[in-house]
């Protein structure tokens, strides 16, 4: 085989292989898809775990859509996950409450609420492991979520939008059908998933990140031997003589006495955040606004969100104020919003006649 034939047959191959990694990686978009929209909590987790795989494939480098499942599962494990580790989701926090979930259908879910035994005064009783129960919450929210939020975000940012390769997902009726139950009428139509979607789940992230970030900037340490939560339960807590008295650096900007951080910094990055949650609010209606010009290339009744256009009046008036908050942050100005007017009539009782 000469070097012209030697080439040509790896050129081939090269060929073959990528529409193979290809077909293997719509083969997994197809599971978990079927998955994610089959209505259960085990398609939940088993979707993200296809999606989750997959995005480490180099067969499926840079599919969009694949980076979209991937941010959406992993966001709705933040609720579902039951994997017996680390107390990291609502579901696994609430059954450690004592709460008992039965049922795997997310429509004929069952979740029977702690009973909490009372005491004599008709209070109840705080359960002997509330303590850890509160340090597993506040682990998952120090150690594990604010990582999660940043990982979520470095995928959706993977996921462009360019003239002449927009970004475009089609769900199905038979996929649509699981928001209003698996035995309703579906839609007759599919869904359109576009980019517009995408700075919005950013935005939201970096708002969550920000008020998570917050929380660490402030001294929120107190002796637990002060009982608050049984005063609480008991109706029984008097804020100054029971909280701010004994802990004089309650809520106060970090550093204190308890703990060395730098409060500043925290909410400084916070700010930033928030500023970063508002452009791509911004960016999302901007985007949803653009696609129907000219008017009529491009309808958007068949969208997951666009703006009727009887409210176009409403998103003006909310955009106007989210870009003065935006602004304020920015440049570190106060803000005068009116929320309100007020109106005085005088009646004045006349003579008929």
């Amino acid at each position: 085989m000469d070097r012209s034939q030697y080439t040509v047959s790896l050129t081939g191959l090269f060929i073959l292989f990528s529409f193979a990694c290809a077909g293997a990686c719509q083969d997994s978009l197809s599971a978990g898809r079927a998955s994610l929209f089959d209505g259960t909590l085990t398609g939940i987790r088993q979707a993200n775990e296809i999606f989750s795989q997959q995005v480490q494939d180099p067969g499926c480098a840079g599919n969009r859509e694949m980076l979209f499942f991937n941010a959406i599962t992993r966001i709705a494990m933040w609720v579902v996950r039951e994997d017996g580790g680390e107390v990291n989701s609502a579901m696994e926090l609430a059954m450690e409450a004592g709460a008992q979930i039965y049922g795997d259908l997310i429509r004929d879910l069952v979740m029977i609420e702690p009973q909490l035994p009372q005491n004599r005064y008709d209070s109840y009783d705080i359960p002997s492991d509330a303590e850890e129960q509160m340090e597993d919450l506040l682990r998952f929210l120090d150690h594990s979520a604010v990582p999660e939020i940043d990982e979520i975000i470095a995928v959706l940012d993977q996921i462009e939008d360019v003239p002449g390769d927009r970004f475009r997902i089609y769900l199905t009726p038979s996929e649509t059908r699981v928001f209003w139950g698996l035995d309703a009428l579906s839609l007759s139509h599919d869904v359109e998933v576009d980019y517009g979607e995408v700075p919005l789940l950013k935005g939201w992230l970096y708002g969550l990140k920000a008020f998570l970030q917050a929380r660490n900037a402030y001294d929120v340490v107190v002796n637990s031997e002060d009982r608050l939560l049984e005063k609480w339960y008991g109706d029984n807590l008097d804020l100054t003589r029971d909280l701010l008295v004994p802990h004089p650096e309650f809520l106060q900007v970090l550093p204190t006495s308890h703990d060395p951080n730098d409060g500043a910094a925290i909410l400084a990055q916070a700010r930033q955040d928030w500023i970063g949650g508002l452009r791509y609010f911004l960016e999302t209606v901007d985007y949803i606004r653009s696609e129907d010009e000219p008017a009529g290339s491009d309808p958007q009744e068949d969208e997951l969100l666009w703006i009727d256009s009887e409210n176009t009046y409403l998103v003006d008036a909310i955009g106007s104020k989210i870009q003065a908050l935006t602004d304020s942050l920015d440049e570190d100005t106060p803000l005068a919003m009116a929320v309100g007017s007020l109106y005085t009539y005088v009646l004045e009782s006349g003579e008929i006649g």
